[in-house]
């Protein structure tokens, strides 16, 4: 992640309880910590029902990726990674 040279927005959206969510939000906190170009924002989704209905979220933890990618559930690191960047490629193909 340390080699993404283009902005990339994550939003990941999560419960307060849930175990995957936090292990999740720490991984990609990491990368934010790699890289000054990936941000980061975590949504509870019992606080923001609007945004959850724009997103059309139906579980947790879920991640938009700059808005044009959804993944839905956890995701280990080097797949997370392998997910994030194959969204970045087929963006600016």
């Amino acid at each position: 992640m340390a080699n993404v040279n283009t902005q990339t927005n994550l939003k990941l959206f999560v419960t307060p309880e849930c175990p995957y969510c936090k292990r999740m939000g720490e991984l990609l906190g990491e990368f934010v910590v790699l890289n000054k170009n990936i941000n980061l924002s975590i949504v509870n989704v019992f606080n923001f029902p609007e945004i959850i209905e724009k997103y059309d979220i139906e579980a947790v933890p879920t991640l938009i990726i700059n808005e044009e990618y959804k993944l839905i559930g956890f995701h280990e690191e080097s797949l997370l990674c392998m997910h994030i960047l194959s969204s970045l490629n087929k963006l600016y193909e």
